[in-house]
């Protein structure tokens, strides 16, 4: 009968971390719920989620962006979550609700994934509650990029079926966990497309450590699993990501004039490609969140009370720096100074 009783209670801490993290979520977007109001998604306003060609099911099938002159080729909406979200709720629901749900989603990630690293209920819930309210995440998801917060829930839920193989599991189960696992980061990938394909990166390599790490067997055999289990969850992260790796491919590669990486071609966009990295001093600001300052205007718009405080905490950073000022403060010579922004910046990291 114990057993069973710290099932039941396990079961019930479980049901209220989920609880409290709607409701902290809930609270924090509580103006979505008024009538007319959206609280957040700047780069999902309702004028364009209401546009004829935006529409699904429609979407599905392929859009055509009829703004300017005949239009252009929109392609079609990805079969993921995010469009799920955004069929069920509608234009006006999405634009007020989209990144709560998303963030959600993430948190909701990070519950499975610490859950099945054995953390206590307590120490799960306070995981996904800062997995869902970093500052990074939140950010994003309140600038409208909600696709991005689904993908690392879809990673965490990756890493969770990963972390509940072990060397007793039965090879069938263990298998279709790691199939499963694929199938999230496929989604992953369909979210946020090359962000998304990054971050699968460090999946498969965690796949790699954990079977040199875990397994009683001799180094090469370790190798051999390791290198089969990448593979398995490879192929079918590639099956649910293929539609939107071709558009990459077409849209961002093949597509693009002047891709080609011949010496020419790297010399004059070695600019350009390296223009909106982020300083190496500037990581800093990865363990110190505004420590080179918020937006290029701040404290405009903020509660009048506040000003004062944030009085000189525009950005004074170099991201998005034309890399001829760098040249042109290196340079003793006399010349006009360079056309290119010296820094720009919207919302931090």
């Amino acid at each position: 009968m114990k057993p069973a009783i710290l099932t039941q209670k396990t079961k019930s801490s479980a049901f209220w971390g989920l609880v409290l993290l709607a409701a902290v979520l809930g609270l924090l977007f509580l103006k979505s719920f008024a009538p007319g109001f959206v609280h957040f998604s700047n780069d999902g306003p309702l004028g364009a989620q209401n546009a004829n060609w935006l529409r699904l099911p429609y979407g599905l099938t392929g859009m055509w962006d009829d703004l300017n002159d005949i239009g252009s080729n929109a392609g079609a909406f990805p079969l993921n979550l995010n469009t799920l979200i955004h069929w069920v709720l509608g234009p006006v629901d999405y634009a007020k609700f989209s990144a709560p749900v998303a963030l959600f989603i993430l948190g909701f990630g990070a519950w499975i994934f610490f859950k099945q690293l054995k953390l206590t209920p307590l120490a799960a819930t306070l995981g996904a509650l800062a997995a869902a309210l970093t500052s990074t995440f939140f950010s994003d998801a309140c600038w409208g990029v909600v696709s991005h917060q689904i993908a690392f829930g879809m990673d965490f839920l990756a890493l969770a079926l990963i972390v509940s193989n072990s060397p007793s599991t039965p090879w069938f189960i263990r298998w279709t966990r790691l199939a499963l696992a694929g199938f999230a980061i496929g989604i992953n990938v369909t979210e946020a497309a090359d962000i998304g394909a990054i971050f699968s990166l460090f999946v498969a390599a965690f796949v790699f450590y954990k079977a040199l790490a875990e397994e009683n067997a001799p180094v090469l055999k370790k190798f051999g699993r390791g290198i089969a289990r990448v593979a398995m969850v490879a192929v079918f992260a590639g099956f649910i990501a293929t539609q939107t790796i071709v558009t990459l491919v077409g849209s961002s590669i093949t597509g693009i004039a002047g891709a080609a990486q011949d010496e020419q071609m790297k010399a004059q966009h070695w600019d350009f490609a390296t223009q909106w990295s982020l300083p190496k001093i500037e990581t800093l600001g990865l363990i110190v969140p505004g420590l080179f300052g918020y937006r290029m205007d701040t404290p405009k718009d903020m509660m009048e009370f506040l000003q004062h405080s944030y009085e000189g905490g525009s950005y004074w950073g170099a991201m998005g720096r034309d890399p001829g000022w760098d040249r042109y403060f290196a340079s003793t010579e006399q010349s006009p100074s360079p056309q290119g922004p010296l820094r720009f910046s919207g919302t931090g990291n």
